[in-house]
């Protein structure tokens, strides 16, 4: 007896024959009664174990957790202590523990075994084991333990009244307690103990039961969620807006790259494709957006404008799948799904009900510019799934503080640096969202103050180092004169609005601009929502910094993809105040948005996929024909009339190095010239006979490219 309360030890084992009578023995005297489990032992297990006074239990179903639940159902006393029969937990303590739940007023103790005094006492591999899943635990049920794999718990037997164990093998560790630790009746802590190195031969394989314990908490966090009924709304939410972004993802993801965006689809993949010819680290990590000749790595130029990061989504799909347009393209479309669940889980902090994340997520995937830039490998497109996945965790860590959610935040401010200097908005738009005055008493506002200057300058130093790395000196005076270009004040302001509403509404679409620009004025005037809605003030800040920083740039078609999210939180906050005042009526204009919005975007996408193309489909497969009898010779590609780069679509499917008129007009050798058709136009008429006289001769035309032929 420990005070008034008779104390059972339960022992569960298989072939401990060397060590458990020493485990028996180094029990206090206090303890009332010993149960061991003989789990299948194939040794003297049982024997010994009975000749030390043990009260032995067979158990033939295989499995730590069945040999625990069988010693409890066996156990007769108030307080139960656990413990393997290895003798690496500590028997001695046993009285301390249990006088430790009865001082603390506590019904279970878990005792933590970290950090190791001795460090011989867990491989490295083990200690690795327990720190994930002691986070994984953590992380899934909100909980804040430090060792979720411990083996020696004390509880009071009325404990197992209040729940159902489950499991039969390693998980019943980590779920009873789980199952303790998250219920309100239980009162829950932990206690260190030390730990040795084990007697005998381990029975835990690290990969099989690792697995086997990841499934089993993440079907327990299914399960405990789906008990849920607002839960269960959001999961089907959720799971209908991923199939929905999903299909419209993958319809046109294998196409050929004609489409307006194409060009940079094949620099970006020749990029990441020379990665995987030659090793990102043989190439210093650079991006060198041009077929590179085998054994020749960096004797181009590097691309120094922005950050490399984007380049390595394409460089795994490219790793894992294979090279082809779709796997050109699945890194972007992944990023994008992957920061449309923490979007949700965001959104549903913000919101009370469902219905108002399920809104703004459907007009944010319907949107024309999201299904068509949203699987382009573009490095500004990149920037939009990284901005969203840190402003998601952002909000979560504002309505539920804590530091691993504002770790996991930081690491995603740190690692969307290395996507693109545009994503750099988000965290400087966060950082003057929290020098307002309403945000004084925000969570962890003098640290996040200190730390997103620290690290989003950290990360710019890290890029420019990683330019001069590559290309000396003269990178960041290409930088410094390209910012300038991007940032210049041309057009003015009147044409910059001509030029944007055209951009805004082949990407948006009217309808759910008009529910935009109603949502905006409600975001200003509705006091009561306004502390609650202000919360996105850092997500709409984004696109007007972009803007004001990279003026000109802001007019390119991709400019805009990073506003695609602020159309859809203003829309859905529409259409969410629409049904809550007007009910039935309400989702009637619900429905005209979302319809009259996807048949808009319908029409905008077959401009994209149909109309606005670079090349025919038909020039591809001339490009791909003539790609084998090209391999001695030189490429010249005849210039564009509105300075449309093609050349990496040339690149990417020849695969080979092509040059630009009128440089390579003059080059020596067989020459193969690709020119744009010369009956579309003037210009193309007078750059047939450029070619013609610099004695190329006219072969054949497929769609829109023409192929001429110097021999010389």
């Amino acid at each position: 007896m420990v005070g008034n309360l008779k104390v059972s030890v339960v022992i569960p084992c298989r072939n401990e024959a060397e060590s458990i009578a020493k485990v028996i023995a180094a029990l206090p005297k206090e303890v009332d009664e010993i149960v061991v489990v003989d789990n299948g032992s194939t040794d003297d297990t049982a024997r010994i174990a009975a000749a030390a006074n043990a009260r032995v239990i067979p158990e033939s179903v295989p499995g730590y957790g069945r040999a625990l639940k069988t010693g409890f159902a066996a156990a007769t006393g108030d307080v139960i202590v656990t413990l393997d029969g290895d003798g690496q937990y500590p028997a001695e303590d046993t009285v301390r523990l249990v006088q430790t739940l009865q001082n603390r007023k506590l019904d279970f103790v878990s005792a933590n075994r970290f950090p190791l005094r001795n460090k011989n006492a867990l491989p490295w591999v083990r200690r690795f084991g327990n720190g994930f899943f002691t986070y994984v635990v953590n992380a899934l049920f909100g909980l804040s333990l430090l060792d979720s794999q411990s083996g020696m718990w004390i509880f009071r037997i009325s404990v197992l009244k209040r729940f159902k164990l489950v499991s039969d093998d390693m998980p019943l560790s980590e779920e009873i307690k789980i199952k303790a630790a998250t219920n309100p009746g239980i009162k829950f802590g932990e206690s260190p103990i030390d730990y040795r190195p084990r007697s005998g031969t381990s029975k835990l394989i690290p990969w099989k039961h690792g697995l086997l314990n990841l499934w089993f908490l993440l079907r327990l966090r299914g399960q405990q969620a789906y008990r849920s009924r607002t839960t269960r709304w959001s999961c089907f939410a959720l799971l209908a807006i991923l199939t929905l972004q999903a299909a419209l993802t993958w319809w046109h993801i294998q196409d050929y790259f004609v489409y307006l965006s194409a060009d940079v689809a094949g620099e970006n993949g020749l990029a990441a494709w020379n990665w995987l010819r030659f090793g990102p680290g043989r190439l210093k990590f650079g991006i060198i957006p041009s077929w590179l000749a085998s054994g020749t790595p960096g004797a181009e130029q590097y691309y120094t404008h922005h950050p490399v990061g984007f380049i390595l989504p394409i460089y795994l799909s490219y790793l894992w799948f294979g090279v082809s347009e779709l796997t050109t393209r699945l890194g972007t479309a992944v990023l994008m799904l992957f920061a449309t669940v923490l979007f949700f889980f965001a959104l549903r902090r913000i919101f009370s009900k469902v219905r108002a994340p399920f809104l703004i997520l459907l007009v944010y995937i319907l949107l024309p510019g999201t299904t068509f830039y949203g699987k382009s490998p573009e490095l500004a497109v990149f920037s939009l799934p990284a901005a969203l996945a840190a402003f998601s965790l952002f909000i979560l860590y504002e309505f539920r503080p804590s530091y691993t959610r504002l770790v996991w935040f930081l690491i995603a401010v740190f690692l969307g640096g290395w996507f693109g200097w545009f994503f750099y908005f988000l965290p400087i738009a966060i950082w003057l969202y929290l020098l307002l005055p309403s945000q004084r008493k925000a969570p962890g506002r003098r640290t996040l103050l200190i730390a997103l200057p620290v690290i989003l300058g950290l990360d710019a130093l890290l890029v420019l180092t990683h330019f001069y790395i590559t290309s000396g000196g003269a990178a960041l005076s290409g930088l410094m004169s390209i910012f300038g270009v991007r940032a210049g004040r041309e057009p003015g302001i009147g044409q910059w609005f001509h030029d944007a509403f055209r951009i805004w509404n082949q990407n948006m679409g009217w309808p759910f601009v008009v529910a935009a620009v109603i949502g905006l004025i409600l975001f200003l005037v509705q006091r009561k929502q306004r502390a609650t809605w202000s919360l996105f003030t850092p997500l709409f800040l984004m696109p007007v910094l972009n803007a004001l920083v990279f003026y000109q740039w802001s007019l390119h078609p991709f400019g805009f993809t990073f506003l695609l999210p602020t159309i859809a939180v203003l829309a859905g906050i529409f259409l969410e105040t629409a049904v809550d005042q007007w009910r039935a009526a309400g989702w009637g204009v619900v429905g005209l948005i979302l319809l009259g919005g996807a048949y808009i975007s319908y029409l905008r996408l077959d401009y994209f996929y149909y109309r606005g193309i670079i090349i025919g489909r038909r020039d591809i497969y001339a490009i791909q024909g003539l790609a084998p009898q090209l391999k001695d010779w030189n490429v010249c590609l005849g210039r564009n009339e509105i300075g449309l780069n093609y050349r990496g679509i040339f690149e990417w499917y020849l695969k080979r190095p092509a040059s630009s008129a009128p440089k390579c007009l003059d080059t020596a050798g067989k020459t193969a010239g690709f020119i744009m058709k010369p009956d579309t136009g003037p210009f193309y008429e007078k750059e047939k006979e450029l070619f013609e006289e610099k004695g190329f001769k006219f072969q054949d035309c497929a769609s829109s490219i023409c192929v001429m032929v110097k021999n010389s």
